[in-house]
């Protein structure tokens, strides 16, 4: 049952794929030359997805997110008033263990530090391959996160990985904390943590 459950997600998550990048065949794309190279900062460039086609589906989905060269490329959903919906039902709203990823309801698309969450399945699908970040090489060719919006497309290299425990004692630092820094210091303070 559960090997039949994360076929029928990958089936939902791949119709998604083809729905939003055949929406977006039709749209004007940049010239690309003036595609920009990844760095530290985000930069924008023409979406190749229809992300707008996508919200006509599911009014929560705010972007498509992919890590090129691996099976990370997934719908991110955002549900400002309810945190952990996603975390188990499916693009569609239906009930399932695998959920669709999706933006700490702290954050925005704007926001310096943005809090992603989404299962790592023991299948290997969903977030799986984030455990390859462990290795050096691996980080070094799959240094490139992007974020697909209905403005465009905003890269982010990879700075650092940590493995986080899901809860902290209280006074420890915790990286899930990060998204209310509201001072430059406080932000200064993780950075050096990190």
């Amino acid at each position: 049952q559960y090997y039949g459950a994360n076929a029928q997600q990958q089936n939902i998550f791949t119709e998604l794929d083809r729905v939003s990048t055949a929406q977006a065949a039709a749209l004007p794309h940049a010239d690309s030359q003036n595609q920009k190279h990844p760095s530290s900062d985000s930069t924008k460039e023409t979406a190749f997805r229809d992300i707008a086609a996508l919200q006509e589906m599911n009014s929560d989905c705010i972007v498509w997110l992919t890590i090129a060269d691996t099976t990370i490329s997934y719908p991110l959903m955002q549900r400002k008033y309810k945190q952990d919906y996603y975390l188990s039902v499916d693009f569609n709203r239906e009930p399932s263990a695998h959920g669709v990823p999706y933006l700490d309801n702290r954050c925005n698309l704007d926001s310096d530090i943005l809090i992603v969450y989404g299962h790592q399945m023991n299948d290997g699908s969903m977030f799986s391959e984030l455990h390859n970040y462990k290795n050096k090489e691996y980080t070094i060719d799959h240094s490139v996160i992007t974020l697909e919006t209905e403005n465009g497309i905003s890269q982010y290299a990879v700075y650092a990985v940590m493995l986080v425990p899901g809860t902290y004692a209280k006074g420890e630092m915790s990286v899930y904390q990060s998204a209310e820094y509201q001072q430059e210091s406080d932000f200064s303070s993780l950075i050096r943590y990190i």
